[in-house]
């Protein structure tokens, strides 16, 4: 007996026998059925094989960390087997896992033929693929696709730490094609993919590119590096440095072992007005478009600041930043990280472990200054300075001590032009890579579900 549903606004009828459980969400939306379907259950089998930390610890199997919302799988350290506490599962070749409390945010993974096992604890469920129905990798593709994090996401339970019980899990519904057709989506996916990874192998290269290029056009002299090497390779104890080399009398010496033969080898303080200052202490709102304060963590290597803000309220004038102020960070695992301010960034302060820099324009162009800074030459001035306590650290007079190559204004503004075209050719290439990433999970879904 079919029952009349029309001109009921705000009531959604629903088959009884469609009913599983008597909460409204997973019945909300749109239909989920599909013109060849079927459940999970009916191609995963569980899989729960308990696995001893001896056994890991032999085969050097690793324990998993998380699977983030890319699908990516991150394994511990083999040393943390040891530290481990609780149940073990064994997960081998061609298996599905995923996250109980984030597989709605696209945490599933599947793990190929003949891979190395890895341990699992019980929040990660594991289940053994019908290879006779279905591609791993066209399952997790389907899984994780954003209709079905939508469809997950209502078959959550629990108030705390909501989580995808197995059996709400194994009941999902979903689109399967013959396995030629999975074969044939799958490949083009992947074809997409690795064009997309070659485009980002090309903007690596042009980051070598740009550092070999400083490298060459400052005219580097390297010294007798060799024979400091030498030296102390043969003394285990003792690190050889020569006198040349050395500006301060304690352990971390600069390790300016490189030099310009063709340009002036100067020192961070002689392109630099005023005093170095600290920044203002943390203080975190929600950001109202006002104030924003820059974070060392807002910061990107390509120079850019995060879109994620956080407003500055109670602040000092004294800490507003002003056209082309330079910053460096002073400590934690960021430490080296510069960063040149621009009035097009909007109004904004600094955070606490950042240095403010004002420079002497008439002697150093501030982008020719970020660029050097980025290069493996100050970069492993930074390295063999930096103070290990609590966490890394240099300070501000390091930094004004530390050996900046300078050339003449007309060298800097072409070195700039230079690197500043290569930039372009960076963000180009990733912004092709980001398009075909996109529109190959498109192309796919499309397939799918359109």
């Amino acid at each position: 007996m079919n029952m009349d549903t029309n001109g009921y606004k705000y009531i959604k009828f629903i088959n009884y026998k469609s009913l599983a459980l008597w909460d409204v969400k997973r019945y909300t939306d749109g239909n989920i059925s599909f013109k060849n379907s079927v459940k999970l259950r009916e191609i995963l089998h569980f899989h729960k094989i308990p696995v001893s930390k001896e056994e890991m610890l032999v085969n050097n199997w690793q324990i998993i960390s998380k699977i983030n919302f890319s699908g990516n799988l991150f394994l511990r350290g083999v040393n943390e087997t040891k530290t481990f506490k609780g149940n073990l599962y064994k997960v081998e070749g061609d298996m599905l896992i995923y996250s109980k409390i984030n597989a709605r945010h696209g945490c599933i993974y599947y793990h190929s033929k003949d891979s190395i096992p890895f341990g699992v604890s019980s929040e990660y469920p594991a289940y053994k693929i019908d290879s006779t129905k279905v591609l791993g990798e066209y399952l997790v593709m389907v899984l994780r696709s954003d209709f079905f994090k939508t469809i997950l996401n209502k078959k959550i339970t629990g108030i705390s730490k909501a989580r995808l019980k197995p059996d709400e899990f194994l009941d999902t519904e979903i689109p399967l094609l013959t396995l030629s057709q999975q074969e044939v989506l799958v490949s083009a996916y992947k074809k997409k993919i690795k064009e997309a990874e070659d485009l980002m192998l090309k903007t690596e290269q042009t980051e070598q590119d740009i550092n070999s290029y400083l490298l060459d056009v400052l005219d580097i002299d390297k010294g007798n590096e060799g024979d400091e090497e030498m030296l102390s390779s043969t003394y285990k104890y003792m690190r050889f440095v020569h006198r040349k080399n050395i500006s301060r009398w304690d352990v971390y010496n600069e390790k300016s072992i490189v030099k310009s033969r063709l340009y002036k080898n100067t020192k961070l303080l002689n392109v630099v007005i005023d005093k170095p200052q600290y920044g203002a202490p943390y203080s975190s709102q929600v950001f109202d478009g006002k104030m924003r304060y820059i974070r060392i963590t807002d910061i990107n290597e390509d120079g850019s600041l995060n879109e994620e803000k956080v407003s500055a309220k109670g602040y000092s004038a004294h800490y507003l930043l002003k056209e082309n102020d330079f910053l460096i960070a002073r400590s934690g695992n960021t430490v080296g990280k510069t960063f040149l301010y621009k009035n097009k960034f909007g109004k904004a302060i600094f955070a606490g472990y950042l240095i403010r820099f004002k420079l002497d324009e008439t002697k150093v162009i501030p982008e020719y200054l970020l660029a050097y800074t980025k290069c493996s030459l100050y970069k492993e001035w930074i390295k063999g300075n930096m103070r290990v306590s609590a966490q890394p650290n240099i300070n501000s007079q390091q930094y004004l001590e530390s050996p900046i190559i300078l050339p003449p204004l007309g060298v800097q503004k072409n070195i700039v032009e230079y690197i500043s075209k290569q930039k372009d050719e960076i963000n180009n290439l990733q912004r092709r890579a980001q398009i075909m990433s996109t529109n190959a999970i498109k192309e796919f879904e499309n397939e799918i579900f359109g």
